[in-house]
């Protein structure tokens, strides 16, 4: 007998969601749901997965299908036959979204990267000379635009972090992400995007920053060697003084904590792996991991939470783990 393919099993997990979130065939289709949910692991992973998926999407589905959103997934069918047919062609519709959705929901960075020039995956990292001589490094789940053959240079960052060497040509070199700016007046420097912020740390020469606002470096003097830089939204925050070797760690392939919240720590699982690390923060609040850890290694980073913060770690399907605090 042929296996299911990923994919394929997907597909097969939303239908069965939808079918037994319909009154009127939930019952009838029991029998059948357990023999097929019963042949392997792979079918429970796809269902499991399935229902999260939902959840993140319930919402939406529902203002889209002009029915109240409730805390149960059902697809209300309504009176009469021939608008019966109406809902079954929406419910397709939602399969159809949700099988997309599945790919998208797993790794929120991939219809970024689709639009970038240059752009990793989680797990991996890339360095490449550019066409002007400049050397950019893109850190685990990046993104980039480029557009260097003008008068001005620019770099768009679209997502995650990456490292710049500029080569001085004798043209601006401008670096934005979401509106902010920062202009290249030394060498080597790093930017990292996350949410609606943006962190600027210069390892050598000097960088001018500016906000989507309009607001620029505090005093109007650039970062210089060792100072770091956030966006916040239209704010800038005053700078600080880092340790480039730690702060930029990443660069070398490390993964260092200071004292990081657990939050922060799962932002960085979901740089290193494909999929999601879900948790509540508040579980965690006032915890912190410190160390130094490989950055092909996530097992290390989870066997720490586990021994240092009672942390229980679930993998709940190939690619959504979740972190809880251990019961005492």
């Amino acid at each position: 007998m042929t296996t299911p393919n990923t994919e394929q099993l997907h597909e097969e997990a939303i239908a069965w969601l939808l079918r037994r979130n319909d009154p009127q065939q939930a019952e009838l289709c029991q029998a059948e749901f357990d023999e097929w949910i019963g042949r392997s692991s792979a079918h429970v992973d796809a269902y499991l997965d399935a229902e999260v998926l939902w959840q993140q999407l319930e919402a939406p589905a529902r203002q889209v299908a002009g029915t109240p959103v409730t805390r149960a997934p059902v697809i209300p069918l309504p009176q009469r036959p021939r608008r019966r047919y109406a809902q079954w062609a929406m419910a397709a519709g939602l399969v159809v979204a949700l099988g997309a959705g599945f790919s998208v929901w797993r790794d929120p960075g991939l219809a970024v990267r689709w639009q970038a020039d240059a752009a990793t995956a989680p797990g991996q990292s890339h360095e490449l000379m550019l066409a002007d001589g400049s050397t950019l490094y893109l850190d685990n789940d990046s993104a980039v635009r480029l557009k260097l053959d003008g008068e001005k240079r620019q770099v768009d960052l679209l997502r995650g972090r990456i490292w710049l060497s500029v080569n001085h040509d004798g043209r601006p070199f401008v670096v934005s992400s979401d509106g902010a700016e920062v202009e290249v007046l030394g060498t080597r420097f790093a930017l990292e995007r996350w949410a609606d912020q943006l962190q600027v740390t210069v390892e050598q020469g000097r960088v001018a920053v500016t906000a989507p606002g309009g607001a620029h470096t505090p005093d109007d003097e650039p970062l210089t060697a060792s100072q770091r830089i956030s966006v916040n939204g239209q704010h800038l925050q005053q700078r600080e003084q880092v340790n480039v070797d730690t702060a930029l760690a990443w660069r070398r392939g490390e993964v260092v904590f200071d004292q990081a919240p657990i939050a922060q720590v799962a932002r960085q699982l979901e740089r290193m792996t494909p999929g999601r690390v879900l948790l509540d923060p508040t579980q965690f609040s006032g915890q912190r991991l410190s160390g130094s850890f490989p950055a092909d290694r996530p097992e290390l980073i989870l066997r720490a939470l586990e021994m240092t913060q009672q942390v229980e770690v679930t993998q709940l399907t190939g690619s959504l783990l979740w972190l809880q605090k251990r019961a005492p």
